[in-house]
């Protein structure tokens, strides 16, 4: 399947109201993050590309993104604009969210160092210059910088086996993960990420 013009992604990524309220918690926040991801996936689908997942963590959730949705191979460029699209989306539903909600960017690659051709000596260099590249798209987005935190992994937090391609695309991602470093806000958090599960 051909690529959907940048245009058409952008008005399915349009909130169906612009003048819609800012959601008051979380929650909201969470929800309208999950129905991008599902958007963003039935377009990936057709494309034959690797989906986006979001999936609940101890102290919040968390998206992963496919580097190959993100970048080319060895390289921490953000390069699609339906990547762009995304971040920005993501963006401007993080700027609703409550302020003490942390976003944690992580890069993760497989276990193939970059080519001697790449500007990235070793997959820690890659895995943290792609974490970065994320953190200034979203900060150019309006996410408040004090709110944002880069780092890479390199190989060693894989979540799928190394050994076959399908395996390697699944490590090679950039993992999004939203915090919040109020305890009081927990069971809240993970209640609303069971909901948009739903």
């Amino acid at each position: 399947g051909g690529a959907r013009p940048d245009n058409q992604l952008e008005k399915e990524l349009e909130p169906e109201n612009t003048r819609t309220k800012r959601p008051k918690s979380q929650k909201g926040a969470q929800s309208e993050i999950s129905g991008t991801v599902k958007k963003i996936n039935e377009l990936l689908k057709a494309s034959g590309a690797p989906e986006i997942t979001m999936e609940e963590s101890e102290d919040g959730f968390i998206v992963r993104l496919p580097a190959a949705m993100l970048f080319d191979k060895d390289s921490a460029e953000i390069s699609g604009e339906d990547a762009k699209l995304f971040l920005k989306r993501i963006g401007m539903i993080v700027a609703k969210m409550p302020k003490e909600v942390k976003v944690d960017v992580i890069g993760h690659t497989d276990n193939i160092e970059p080519n001697k051709d790449s500007a990235y000596k070793n997959n820690w260099q890659l895995s943290t210059a792609r974490a970065l590249s994320v953190v200034e798209q979203l900060g150019s987005d309006g996410v408040p910088q004090d709110r944002l935190i880069a780092s890479g992994k390199a190989s060693f937090d894989p979540i799928a086996s190394n050994a076959s391609n399908d395996g390697r695309a699944k490590n090679n991602r950039v993992e999004i993960h939203f915090v919040s470093l109020e305890p009081k806000n927990k069971e809240a958090t993970k209640k609303s990420i069971l909901d948009t599960r739903n």
